[in-house]
């Protein structure tokens, strides 16, 4: 599509919509949509009994990838189609969008829905006409697949949308075909691309072992065939066909983005699902390009928190789903960003609007599955005196420092920064203070805590968290909590105060490769008496995608400055599965910087929850 000039209010003399009121016919629509009945996933494939909201989400998800309708704010009209936000004119009928913004709240089993969607892709035998892929393995196309959803779903029917778009795919067809079979065949003839009805699941590290953790726990053995492109892996695209799933994550797609001989870059993938995907918010990112670049069929953006840092995030979600013209940033910015950024009502609705579109967004407040209590504590510190004095020292040469640099012109944003680490850092402990720091400050009023790591252990902050860890021991022995925080050599300073208080520990951080935080998880999760009792984790680490039930209580050590990350670490404790009320405790230093990102972090949750309002 061209970049047309954005529908202005007039036309050749012609009364036109404008632009809000095009996205309010989009909203109408939406809402005539937006009932959502449940599906039943292929009891060939999948063993689990899924939750009704599991069941709907499928029905959901199944109607997104076969549409049978145009793409969002396409019109047809007098035999041609028009693109009604730029006025774009084509006789070509346009691809439906395939896929969208799978957000449900963490811990709503998000990847048991998508492995029921996968599922579809193999199993249905009991359908005339099936064809068989270069595996020798059974698979049907558009139509008959989506009719097999609707047979599937007798036990719990389909949603209306799916069966009014197999009345519309029927009408529509003879009109489509050519124009589909150009648009497929021109990549299937490229000699160096290979189409494929391969499932390619794009996910950090981390969550590897999710991935197959549920495909042991929830699909038939020897039903899914599953390649894991990681570590040795092969350079054959011809190899990978011959799998369902094919499980990579963004590291190893960015370090081959440069590579063309790359067998990620000659299949065009019949499926493209991007888990945690808020991981490409940075849209130059190198790792955020490549899964842009990939070639399929259909696309899929999950993840519980859509919005990290801000609403521009949503961007690099629409460039990777070619949501065309919000995927060009110019659009992006006139129709919505500019909008919001001057605080004008419109730009809201207008998000609000495009996320009901192509989103699904359902939150565990609603008591979906019926989850234990969660309840959240700000437990407030009192800094020692001599962390109160240092705080206050940095606090005051950091203002004059700065104020200096204003005047010589000389302002760099890495010593702004450098400045609120080393703050945030005396509120946990001074022992993650570098030597050199004394340097900033009067001489012979800081000790050199590098040579006294005992100062860890006299830090408020430890002090506080030694003694709710004592007094919740006393209550139950058996009870498992988890500590998180973002500095590594932190989770390494709390080791010997833990075991000194008679704490058994593991801890689960960012260097471990994912063999071994597969084995500290499974050692967290069993019930026997002789375990560890406390896991020490890392925030980013240990954030995503990891199943930590075992625990039933988190200590968040120091606030981070986006609020999704938090979320999502509370929620590796608080989702299916957990049968204990959690209970989160946030450590917050009184009177200092924590006190300021809280507040921070109230801006930003706002921020998220207006945008799917």
């Amino acid at each position: 599509m061209s970049e047309a000039v954005v529908v202005k209010e007039r036309e050749g003399g012609k009364e036109v919509r404008s632009v809000d009121e095009i996205f309010k016919l989009a909203d109408e629509n939406v809402g005539k949509k937006a009932k959502m009945e449940a599906l039943e996933p292929p009891g060939e494939v999948i063993k689990s009994v899924l939750f009704q909201h599991q069941k709907e989400g499928l029905g959901w998800l199944v109607h997104r990838e076969d549409p049978g309708e145009l793409p969002p704010f396409w019109e047809e009209r007098d035999g041609e189609y028009v693109y009604v936000l730029t006025n774009y004119h084509t006789d070509k009928q346009p691809e439906p969008l395939r896929g969208g913004i799978f957000a449900d709240d963490m811990g709503l089993g998000k990847t048991l829905t998508l492995l029921s969607l996968i599922a579809f892709d193999k199993f249905s035998s009991f359908i005339a006409g099936d064809g068989v892929n270069s595996a020798g393995e059974q698979f049907v196309d558009d139509e008959v697949r989506c009719e097999s959803a609707k047979r599937k779903g007798k036990r719990g029917r389909t949603s209306k949308g799916v069966s009014q778009s197999q009345k519309k795919r029927k009408t529509q067809k003879a009109a489509s075909t050519s124009n589909q079979k150009a648009s497929s065949s021109s990549l299937d003839e490229t000699p160096d691309v290979l189409s494929t009805k391969s499932t390619l699941v794009v996910c950090p590290p981390s969550v590897l072992s999710t991935w197959n953790t549920q495909l042991s726990e929830h699909t038939i053995p020897g039903k899914t065939k599953v390649y894991r492109y990681y570590g040795n892996r092969t350079r054959d695209a011809e190899e990978l066909k011959k799998y369902n799933i094919v499980l990579t994550t963004y590291t190893i797609l960015a370090t081959e983005e440069p590579w063309e001989e790359s067998p990620m870059k000659k299949i065009e993938w019949w499926r493209v699902i991007l888990d945690e995907a808020h991981l490409i918010k940075n849209v130059n990112a190198l790792q955020s390009q490549a899964v842009t670049e990939l070639k399929a069929k259909r696309r899929w953006v999950v993840t519980g928190t859509p919005i990290q840092n801000g609403l521009f995030d949503l961007f690099s979600l629409m460039s990777f789903l070619r949501f065309e013209p919000f995927s060009i940033k110019s659009y992006w910015q006139s129709l919505i960003q500019r909008p919001l950024s001057q605080g004008n009502q419109t730009g809201l609705s207008r998000l609000q609007v495009l996320m009901a579109t192509i989103s699904l967004r359902r939150t565990k407040d609603k008591g979906l599955i019926g989850l234990p209590q969660k309840t959240i504590e700000t437990h407030l510190v009192k800094l020692s005196d001599k962390e109160r004095e240092l705080y206050d020292q940095m606090k005051r040469k950091s203002k004059s420092s700065v104020q200096e640099c204003i005047n010589d012109g000389s302002l760099m944003r890495n010593y702004t920064t450098t400045v609120l680490l080393r703050l945030r850092q005396i509120c946990i402990s001074m022992a993650l203070l570098p030597p050199h720091l004394k340097s900033l400050l009067p001489s012979g009023n800081i000790e050199d805590v590098s040579n006294n790591p005992e100062l860890s252990v006299s830090s408020s902050k430890v002090s506080a968290l030694l003694e709710l860890l004592l007094a919740a021991k006393d209550q139950k022995l058996t009870l498992k909590s988890v500590v998180y925080s973002q500095f590594t050599r932190m989770l390494l300073l709390l080791e010997e105060p833990l075991r000194a208080a008679g704490f058994k520990i593991l801890r689960l951080d960012g260097p471990m490769n994912p063999k071994r935080r597969s084995q500290v998880i499974e050692e967290f999760g069993a019930h026997e008496q002789s375990t560890a009792t406390v896991l020490l984790a890392s925030l980013k680490a240990a954030g995503a995608g990891i199943n930590l039930t075992a625990a039933s209580t988190v200590y968040l050590l120091e606030p981070w400055w986006n609020p999704a990350v938090e979320e999502q670490a509370m929620d590796r404790v608080h989702r299916i599965g957990q049968k204990e009320d959690v209970k989160i405790v946030r450590l917050i230093a009184r009177n200092s910087i924590e006190e300021s990102i809280l507040e921070l972090q109230e801006r930003k949750k706002k921020l998220a929850r207006e945008a799917f309002g």
